[in-house]
């Protein structure tokens, strides 16, 4: 890749970070002076960029965002709702040509005809200027309406067969009527660049299939004849970036001193060859030396492993930045109203947890605000501030980094969920009786609840969060919840700082060494061989009033060891 478009990149999504983040501050205080000069800097800044880099789309697309910023700045105005929702369009545009860029090297070929879409998308936001919270209204010319490019003629004709298709509906062939008319209809759909919509012919198929009724489908296909554009929380996914960067900026503090190391390691090698030399003329003074180096070298390798492990960090900024946007899109989609609140953003993790952690955050900022916050209606008959609060926060706590995602809305419906894993088998009736609270909310993690019957059968939430457990649990983190029913509901991750370096236990099979990881050891035991019970092929212990399999790691890894006669086993309990 050329060296400038790799600069370009490393600059461009700070700018864009820095953007975003004064979006978030100016969607809470629109006037704030400091946050729109910080705005319209990022703009200034990143069309520049573009323009050096001759991206002349980028630099079109910016521009356009730059001149209504500055207007803003000029007459004195605060940032429109309109205006926020255009720049953060923009921003969404250019993170996903700074991905496409990053993995070719090269400016997308389509990028002219993109830029033209989006700036079709905004125009409205761009010419609504005024701050509409401060009680003005937004001047918008008339003509100034976007009105969503109409799907030609012979598409609208194809749509329009596949709903008289499913209009004839006979009872033996309703699965397949189904599936053909929602393949035609979504390749029409990409074909006129309509991915979003598409995607909502095919998730409403999915529940038709399920249901064994074409009812949702229809539904689909009507209001887009109509020309409307039905509601969809699984919209807001073509503002996600394909790729967080790949890139760090190090400060100079961290890199002086690695070099610091680095010369002192050198010193420690030079003084290890001295001593060797030494040790052939006196063994007992190369003894003591040995030791003395040992334990500066213990020093320096154990500072040097800090070093390189602060040089990979990220602050959790980068991944929180990308939610504020988000969240209004999914609100808006489901007509309910939310506000974000974010707390330390700051805090630093690892660049490889930092960049795992958005799927799953926003996996459970999805639940929260699909199936957890109530519409404002609701809320107001409970007492409640019709504007739910959303809080995602994040703390270091030890050698771990703790993220917790909080709502104020109804709680998880424990009747309901206990109800569903009676029906799905997960648990008996008699059993769910004697369970605690916490233990029937923890069902929601079960695979069996993952289902596209769920999304309407459950009340609380639960759907696809055991893509959560199983996300975190992959970088080596466990997840947690706690519902309030009635008031709340709260998601904890626990994360490594690092996933550079694991914590083992080491054991021996055959006369080589493995390593388990100290994660997951549970405990070690001293078992007399005479109390391992035969079963079958197998082995078992009783332990805690528990029956333990045994498996022997020897036979495992076919290096010809076998359990021990007499004396006692040593046992790994994982």
């Amino acid at each position: 890749m050329n060296e400038f478009i790799e600069q370009f990149l490393l600059e461009a999504r700070e700018y864009v970070e820095q953007a975003t983040a004064a979006l978030h501050t100016l969607e809470r205080a629109p006037r704030d002076a400091a946050a729109l000069d910080a705005l319209f800097r990022a703009f200034h800044t990143l069309k520049g960029s573009a323009g050096i880099v001759d991206f002349a789309a980028m630099e079109r697309l910016l521009h356009a965002g730059e001149d209504a910023l500055s207007a803003v700045r000029s007459a004195g105005d605060g940032v429109s709702a309109e205006l926020n929702a255009a720049c953060v369009a923009c921003l969404d545009q250019t993170l996903r040509w700074l991905d496409a860029m990053e993995r070719t090297g090269d400016i997308p070929p389509d990028a002219g005809a993109q830029a033209e879409r989006v700036l079709q998308e905004v125009q409205a936001g761009f010419r609504a200027r005024s701050d509409v919270s401060a009680g003005k209204d937004a001047a918008v010319p008339q003509d100034a309406a976007v009105t969503p490019s109409p799907l030609p003629a012979i598409a609208t004709d194809l749509l329009a067969a596949q709903l008289a298709f499913l209009d004839e509906m006979p009872a033996d062939s309703i699965a397949g009527r189904i599936t053909s008319a929602s393949t035609a209809a979504a390749n029409v759909l990409r074909a006129c660049g309509l991915d979003a919509t598409a995607q909502r012919i095919a998730q409403a198929a999915a529940r038709c299939l399920a249901d064994r009724n074409p009812e949702a489908l229809q539904t689909q296909l009507a209001a887009i004849l109509r020309g409307e554009a039905g509601p969809d929380v699984l919209a807001v996914e073509r503002t996600l970036p394909e790729a967080l960067t790949r890139t760090l900026r190090i400060e100079a503090e961290r890199l002086e001193a690695l070099v610091r190391l680095v010369g002192e390691l050198t010193i420690v090698k030079n003084a290890l060859g001295h001593t060797a030399n030494l040790a052939q003329l006196d063994a007992a003074g190369a003894s003591t030396a040995l030791k003395d180096q040992h334990a500066v070298l213990d020093r320096i390798t154990g500072e040097m492993q800090r070093a390189v492990l602060g040089m990979r960090v990220l602050p959790l900024r980068t991944v929180f930045s990308r939610f504020p946007p988000l969240v209004r899109e999914m609100t808006a989609a489901l007509g309910k109203q939310a506000r974000l609140t974010i707390t330390g953003e700051a805090t630093e993790a690892d660049k490889a947890i930092v960049e795992a952690l958005f799927e799953p955050l926003l996996h459970v900022l999805r639940n929260a605000i699909g199936h957890g916050i109530e519409d404002a209606a609701t809320r107001t008959r409970n007492g409640k501030d019709p504007v739910a609060l959303l809080a995602l926060h994040a703390a270091r706590e030890g050698d771990r980094v703790i993220v917790e995602v909080q709502d104020d809305g109804g709680g998880i419906d424990l009747a309901r969920v206990g109800a569903l894993a009676v029906e799905r088998g997960l648990v008996t009736r008699d059993a769910l009786a004697t369970m605690t609270a916490a233990d029937v909310a923890n069902f929601v993690f079960a695979p069996g609840f993952s289902t596209a019957a769920s999304v309407t059968e459950l009340s609380g939430r639960g759907v696809g969060m055991d893509a959560v457990r199983t996300a975190i649990g992959r970088i080596g983190g466990t997840v947690t919840l706690h519902s309030d029913p009635g008031h709340g509901t709260r998601v904890r991750f626990s994360l490594p700082f690092s996933v550079m370096m694991t914590q083992v236990m080491t054991v021996e099979a055959g006369g080589q060494r493995f390593g388990i990881p100290l994660d997951a050891v549970v405990e070690t035991l001293r078992v007399p061989v005479a109390e391992l019970t035969r079963v079958g092929a197998a082995h078992a212990i009783a332990h805690r009033n528990r029956t333990l399999p045994l498996l022997e790691l020897g036979q495992l890894l076919q290096i010809g060891t076998q359990a021990p006669q007499a004396g006692e086993a040593l046992v790994v309990v994982v």
